[in-house]
């Protein structure tokens, strides 16, 4: 049986709508919208026509409101990524460009490819990758959209040092205590960030913290096993309720974990 799932996501409103989770052959799709400023998200369906390995920047769809806006990724560092253009390394970030407008046809180009001559629409997405939207001359309405398959199997990410940019890659939220380490993941955590890509803050002992967390196991914790606040050194008021919209991205800091560090997010489908 397939069932269609169609899922509309508002962060900053938190709305999050869903039908349908009940069928290993769900399909359907998902818009996301942005704030003004940086929003850093994933994918949440899987194209059709493709696996988790093959996803591409193509299949990431924005509406017609999604103008003079970008999508870019970054290094292990926190830095744009770079790619060679022209014989030079420019930064990677992409435009969308109409059929009408570009040379090489309708889809993603390279900012810096100011004529749209070489269509960026294959490059490869890793499932749940995430990248940063910046959204500065689009209109309110602007939305990028992922259609196709709702994955049904749970995925795991592992990590290199330094900082890596991964999300809830399902159509539904999740909370933190969703997302589950493994025994390597020790002394590395998960960092949120706000709309300016700076630390988010949350309130803690009565003062303003990072939201940052990392994870702690049963005999260590006060509050039981669990994701707890970095600033939270005796582990007293575990974490695991915060929610995770759909699509929302975080930025895992890999320094003193093992080489086979990971997190797996859930399958939402049972």
């Amino acid at each position: 049986m397939k069932k269609l799932i169609v899922a509309t996501v508002a962060l900053t409103a938190g709305i999050v709508l869903a039908e349908g989770i009940e069928s290993k052959n769900t399909v359907g799709y998902q818009a996301q919208s942005f704030t003004q400023g940086f929003n850093y998200r994933c994918a949440t369906f899987v194209s059709t026509d493709k696996t988790r390995a093959t996803m591409t920047l193509g299949d990431i769809i924005p509406n017609e409101d999604f103008v003079n806006s970008s999508i870019q990724f970054l290094t292990s560092a926190g830095a744009t990524a770079k790619v060679t253009f022209g014989g030079r390394q420019v930064s990677e970030i992409y435009t969308y460009w109409e059929e009408e407008d570009a040379e090489d046809g309708a889809g993603w180009y390279l900012l810096a490819d100011d004529d749209a001559t070489q269509n960026c629409n294959d490059r490869v997405i890793a499932f749940g990758e995430a990248f940063c939207v910046t959204r500065t001359g689009s209109e309110a309405d602007a939305t990028l959209t992922t259609a196709g398959n709702v994955q049904d199997t749970a995925v795991t990410y592992s990590f290199a040092q330094n900082f890596n940019y991964v999300g809830n890659c399902s159509p539904v939220e999740i909370t933190l205590g969703d997302i589950t380490p493994n025994e390597d993941f020790v002394n590395s955590s998960i960092q949120f960030l706000t709309e300016g890509g700076a630390t988010a803050k949350v309130t803690f002992g009565g003062r303003q913290v990072s939201e940052i967390y990392t994870y702690w196991e049963e005999d260590d914790a006060e509050d039981g096993a669990g994701w707890y606040l970095l600033a939270d050194d005796d582990a007293t008021q575990n974490c695991n309720a915060k929610v995770i919209a759909p699509g929302q991205a975080f930025c895992v800091t890999r320094t003193g974990s093992e080489a086979d560090a990971t997190l797996t997010i859930p399958a939402p489908l049972n």
